[in-house]
């Protein structure tokens, strides 16, 4: 081999083995960022009970038969009052006030004993009638004042007029609130110008309507929800009674009539009604049959709520993206339901975020709530036991830009999203910016670089994503590039 040739040799081999070096030997970096789907959210509250959020406010007084009848006070009774208030508690805003037909002094409150959920709203004359709800002094306090003399007038009605009078300054009774009156006796109700005996005479029917008019009264002074009188008389079977019972008529003919008043208020419905509404008779059953009664009645009473707004989420931030709401109108217990769509006549519409806002249309406007709501038009009202079902979406991350570990060299940078490839541009690609650090990569809008919140910092050599290369849920980019020789 000549000289030349030699040097030729050497020369080439020189320069392939520099290129190996610097060239060869390096390897390709690739950075990869997958963002996972947005998260499917559903909102719901319990459309197998109770589906509203706010207690309803019932206020129960249970007035007992003292004039003969303290047998009315005994271990079934009491059984059967806290199956009640079993009832009442779990699904009721309640104050439950229990006292005796008939007072020996001039203490109107003689007798009574007061059981609560809450003593929000009561004074101290209210508070030192409150026992526990399974105690024994809910009904003894009752008992023992003792029976009364026979002869004594049994004025129930009236009775019931000046307890809940007496009983509304200090809080036991409240505006607006459902009303419910039970009273236990084993005859009718007396009337204050002859007695039981001249039933039926014009006497009578005038003390009779006079009473009527001071419930309807009171129960509009009240401005009560509903105002029941539900009475657990002899009658008007008298087949099992006792030789000593009287059939309660009276009670019974208070009963239907109170009954019948309410019809007057918007969206009275009873699904379950009976021969002789709200009056049970007193010698047909034991006592927790007759109290399982009372339970199936006063809980009818409260299925009547309509709804025309709904609460989706109580945070000021919302959790959800509006855009991607689905809401579903579920049917009473069943399982069907069928999806309801924006509209103003028969469908909904989205109010984002409301102060004390009224859900409830009837039997009035009632039980604010503060949140993201949307509210329910014509056919898409709710009325218990039906509820709404939300889905959404979670509100969309958005990104505009990524970051490598290490330091690129420009020329060689290839980034795709979701396989399609981007090249450097200002409007449409990727721009190198440089190296930062605990920078905030998250956007809030695609086009918008107004950092997004909750932030995502990263640390690391920047590029930043302009036009279609910007990405967002469910999307994967890639970056490859060779980093810059040290």
């Amino acid at each position: 081999m000549s000289m030349k040739r030699l040097l030729n040799y050497l020369f080439l081999s020189a320069l392939l083995l520099s290129c190996a070096k610097e060239e060869f030997g390096k390897t390709t970096r690739t950075t990869t960022q997958a963002i996972q789907a947005r998260e499917d959210l559903t909102f719901a509250n319990d459309c197998s009970n109770n589906f509203t959020e706010i207690r309803p406010e019932v206020d129960f007084l249970f007035i007992f038969d003292n004039s003969s009848s303290t047998r009315f006070i005994n271990a079934e009774t009491q059984a059967a009052m806290r199956n009640t208030l079993s009832l009442v508690s779990s699904r009721y805003d309640y104050h439950v006030m229990v006292a005796p037909l008939i007072r020996t002094n001039s203490d109107i409150n003689q007798g009574a004993s007061l059981a609560v959920r809450s003593v929000d709203g009561l004074n101290q004359d209210a508070l030192n009638l409150v026992v526990a709800a399974d105690s024994s002094q809910l009904i003894g306090n009752a008992a023992n004042i003792g029976t009364v003399n026979t002869g004594s007038a049994e004025l129930a009605f009236s009775r019931t007029v000046e307890l809940l009078n007496h009983n509304r300054t200090n809080g036991i009774f409240r505006d607006n609130a459902y009303t419910v009156i039970v009273t236990l006796a084993d005859e009718d109700a007396d009337f204050i110008q002859t007695g039981p005996g001249n039933q039926g005479s014009v006497a009578e029917q005038q003390d009779f309507n006079d009473n009527y008019n001071a419930l309807v009264a009171l129960s509009n002074s009240m401005n009560s929800l509903q105002f029941r009188y539900l009475t657990v008389v002899p009658g008007p079977d008298m087949t099992n009674c006792d030789i000593s019972f009287r059939s309660g008529r009276r009670y019974r003919t208070m009963s239907n009539s109170i009954y019948v008043h309410n019809f007057s208020k918007p969206g009275f419905v009873d699904p379950n009604p009976q021969t002789t509404p709200d009056s049970f008779n007193l010698c047909s059953n034991s006592f927790s049959g007759l109290f399982s009664s009372i339970d199936q009645t006063i809980e009818n009473i409260i299925q009547a709520h309509t709804y025309n707004n709904w609460l989706i989420g109580t945070t000021y931030d919302p959790s959800f993206d509006p855009s991607t709401l689905r809401v579903f109108k579920v049917f009473g217990n069943s399982n069907s339901q069928a999806e309801l769509f924006v509209s103003t006549t028969n469908g909904y519409e989205y109010l984002g975020f409301q102060q004390a806002l009224n859900t409830r249309i009837l039997p009035s406007p009632g039980e604010p709530e503060s949140g993201f709501m949307i509210r329910l038009n014509g056919t898409a009202q709710v009325t218990f036991p039906e509820c709404i079902v939300i889905n959404a979406l979670a509100p969309a991350d958005h990104f505009g830009y990524i970051v490598t570990a290490e330091e690129p060299d420009r020329s060689t940078v290839v980034f795709k999203k979701n396989g399609v490839t981007f090249s450097q541009s200002t409007t449409n690609g990727w721009e190198y910016v440089g190296f930062v650090q605990n920078f905030n990569i998250k956007i809030t809008s695609p086009g918008s670089f107004t950092p997004g919140t909750p932030e995502v910092n990263r640390t690391g050599y920047l590029f930043k994503l302009n036009g279609n290369a910007q990405y967002t849920n469910g999307d994967q980019v890639q970056i490859d590039f060779f980093p810059v020789s040290k």
